[in-house]
C-alpha cells in the first residue's frame, strides 16, 4: 500500500531500481500528489487475486530522460483510443518498469479508471532503455496492440508488429518528434501470461528498499540484495553520445588509485574499471550520491562524489536466452555479458583495489 507518508520511501526505492533511468523522479512526486488530492492510499495487489479470464494493461513513457513533461493528458488519449479499439473490460494495470515516473504513470491510469496496480513488472524488477527489453520478449508475449500519444496532440496506434525492432522503432520515432517524449498504453495480457512472464511483488520490493535507504544503512541494503560495493570515486568527465531518442553518455570517474566508466543509455549499463570490464547489464549497476542516495542520470554533474553498486538482476534475467537478449552486444559491444559471479569482480572487490 502507498500512502502520502511513505511516498518518499517508495520513490527512493523505484529511483534505486531504475539503475539512473525510469523517469524524472520530482516530475513522479508530482503526479502522486495529484493523486493523493483525492485518495489517501493506493492499493497494490497481487496477480493470484485476480479471476483466471482477467485482462490487464500497461502504461509507461518513452524517450530521453532529460525530458520531464506531464504525462497526465497524452496517457488519457492513448488509453482512450485504445480502449475504443480493444471494447474489453480491463483488471487492472501492470507496471512496465521500476523506476519513480514509470511507477507514477502507472497508478495515474490506475487512478483515472479506478482499477487495482498488480505488484508485478514487465521489464524485471528494475528499468531499461529499450522497448524490448522485458522479460515478457522472453515468453514471446505480443505488445500490440498498444496506443501512443504526445503533449502536442498527435495520437497513434500499432495494431500488429513484424518484430521488436519494428515497435521500437514505432515508439522511439514517435517519441523523437514529439519533442523526446511520449506515452504508451497497451500490451494486454492475461493473467497467466503475466504469472509466467513477469517477476512478482517488485512493487512491495522498492518499498521497503525504499525505507531501507531512509536509514542510510549500506551494508544491510547491500546483505539483503546480494550486492557489492564496486567503486567509489568522483566524476571527472560527462561524454554525451548522439542517440536517438535516448539519453546516451559516457561516464568518466576516478579515485587515489582507479580510474571507472559507465556506460549510459537512459540506465547505467556497463562498469570499466582500470579498462576493465567489471560489470555488465542485466546485472544492475546503481549509483549513489555522498548522502547514500540513488541518482537519477539526468542529475549527475562533474565533481559528484560517487558510489557504484553492483545488484544481481531478477531470476527472469539469468537464462541463457535473457543474457543474450540483455547484454552488451545489444548495445554494439563485442564483448559478453559479465556478472557479479565472475571471479575478477570477486578478486577486485576483496583486495579492494577498487574502492578509494
Amino acid at each position: 500500500m502507498i500512502q502520502k507518508n511513505n511516498l518518499d520511501a517508495f520513490l527512493l526505492g523505484s529511483t534505486f531500481f531504475g539503475t539512473g533511468g525510469g523517469g524524472c523522479p520530482k516530475k513522479a512526486k508530482e503526479v502522486f500528489l495529484k493523486i493523493f488530492e483525492k485518495k489517501e492510499k493506493l492499493i497494490v495487489e497481487s496477480i493470484q487475486e485476480f479471476d483466471e479470464d482477467a485482462l490487464f494493461i500497461t502504461a509507461f513513457g518513452v524517450g530521453s530522460i532529460t525530458n520531464c513533461s506531464d504525462p497526465s493528458i497524452p496517457i488519457q488519449k492513448a488509453f482512450q483510443n485504445l480502449s475504443k479499439f480493444m471494447n474489453k473490460k480491463i483488471a487492472g494495470i501492470i507496471p512496465v518498469e521500476i523506476g519513480p515516473l514509470s511507477l507514477a504513470i502507472t497508478f495515474f491510469l490506475a487512478d483515472i479508471l479506478d482499477l487495482p496496480v498488480i505488484d508485478a513488472d514487465i521489464v524485471g524488477g528494475r528499468s531499461t532503455p529499450e522497448v524490448f527489453l522485458e522479460t515478457i520478449t522472453l515468453f514471446d508475449i505480443p505488445r500490440t496492440p498498444f496506443a501512443i500519444a504526445n503533449n502536442n496532440g498527435d495520437e497513434a496506434m500499432l495494431l500488429k508488429s513484424s518484430s521488436l525492432k519494428s515497435e521500437e522503432s514505432f515508439m522511439r520515432s514517435f517519441a523523437e518528434l514529439s519533442g523526446g517524449d511520449a506515452q504508451v498504453v497497451g500490451y494486454p495480457m492475461s493473467k497467466q501470461q503475466i504469472i509466467q512472464s513477469c517477476e512478482q511483488k517488485t512493487i512491495s520490493e522498492a518499498l521497503f528498499i525504499g525505507k531501507m535507504l531512509e536509514t542510510k544503512n549500506i551494508n544491510e541494503l547491500l546483505k539483503t540484495l546480494k550486492g557489492k560495493i564496486l567503486f567509489e570515486g568522483v566524476v571527472n568527465k560527462k561524454e554525451e553520445k548522439m542517440m536517438s531518442g535516448f539519453t546516451g553518455l559516457d561516464l568518466f570517474l576516478s579515485n587515489s588509485q582507479s580510474n571507472a566508466k559507465v556506460f549510459i543509455k537512459n540506465e547505467n549499463l556497463i562498469l570499466w574499471i582500470n579498462d576493465e570490464v567489471v560489470l555488465t547489464c542485466p546485472e544492475l549497476l546503481i549509483m549513489l550520491d555522498e548522502n547514500n542516495m540513488p541518482i537519477y542520470n539526468a542529475d549527475l554533474k562533474e565533481n559528484m562524489q560517487i558510489q557504484i553498486l553492483g545488484i544481481p538482476a531478477k531470476p527472469l534475467w539469468q537464462s541463457k536466452k535473457a543474457k543474450e537478449l540483455f547484454c552488451p552486444k545489444t548495445f554494439g559491444f563485442p564483448f559478453n555479458e559479465v556478472s557479479l559471479t565472475t571471479e575478477s569482480i570477486e578478486g577486485l572487490v576483496s583486495s579492494k583495489k577498487i574502492l578509494s
